[in-house]
């Protein structure tokens, strides 16, 4: 059997079959994009609906904790704007269910950061991962390989139903919160939950939320006063009661 040469082929097994089918068609549209075949503002909402965004350039450069950086951005000289090319690198957002992820989902984010970002993740206050810099023509496979570490439907769901009500035209008034405003909380709940149901099940969904809440580490030792401190009153018996070792 010829080795896979492409991440399409090497995760066919692990990727559920509706989302594959999902990834293929964003790349079918991504295709047509790139042949003036579909309208600008139709392929934006259909990426925009799996997280791929556009960005802010700063003239190509970018601080990155300790100094500023030179990037090489692939489409020189544009900016963030109306003059900026459609495929010029761009912003992904990644949905973190819950905040919690497995050790695998973890080095697959790692790894994406360095094979198609800038080799930074950055951590959204909504516990979310976002990478700068990706090239567009790199997403489908970004989505494939985290397709195959388990995209939960509840997001999925809320997801769509932004896309298909939330505010298009005000960027500023872009976000679920105004959504959820106008229609009301038990309204939008109605449409989100309409629309999960819309969602072929998948077993993947669920099978983990039984381990989510297992204990995966223990401090290597009970906490204490700093060196050469004294220990504030009442502290050794908020630590007897607080000892991890002691209540296993």
């Amino acid at each position: 059997m010829p080795y896979p040469h492409s991440w399409k082929e090497k995760l066919a097994a692990r990727i559920p079959e509706e989302l594959g089918r999902e990834i293929d068609v964003f790349e079918s549209q991504l295709e047509l994009r790139r042949h003036g075949k579909i309208d600008e503002r139709v392929f934006a909402e259909t990426r925009l609906r799996r997280g791929v965004y556009g960005q802010r350039y700063d003239n190509g450069q970018r601080h990155d904790g300790r100094k500023v950086q030179n990037l090489r951005l692939g489409v020189p000289g544009h900016m963030k704007g109306p003059d900026t090319a459609w495929n010029a690198p761009g912003m992904m957002r990644i949905k973190i269910p819950f905040g919690g992820m497995t050790p695998e989902q973890m080095r697959v984010l790692a790894d994406l950061s360095e094979e198609y970002a800038d080799g930074i993740v950055h951590v959204t206050t909504r516990q979310d991962v976002q990478y700068h810099f990706v090239h567009i023509d790199d997403t489908p496979d970004i989505m494939r390989r985290l397709a195959a570490v388990e995209l939960l439907p509840t997001a999925q769901a809320v997801a769509r139903v932004f896309v298909r009500l939330g505010e298009k035209r005000d960027r500023a008034r872009a976000r679920i919160k105004f959504l959820v405003a106008r229609l009301g909380i038990d309204e939008f709940r109605r449409t989100v939950l309409e629309e999960r149901r819309r969602l072929d099940p998948d077993p993947a969904w669920t099978e983990f939320l039984e381990a989510s809440c297992e204990p995966r580490e223990s401090p290597l030792e009970n906490g204490g006063a700093r060196p050469g401190a004294e220990c504030p009153t009442g502290f050794e018996e908020w630590a007897s009661g607080n000892d991890n070792r002691a209540t296993r």
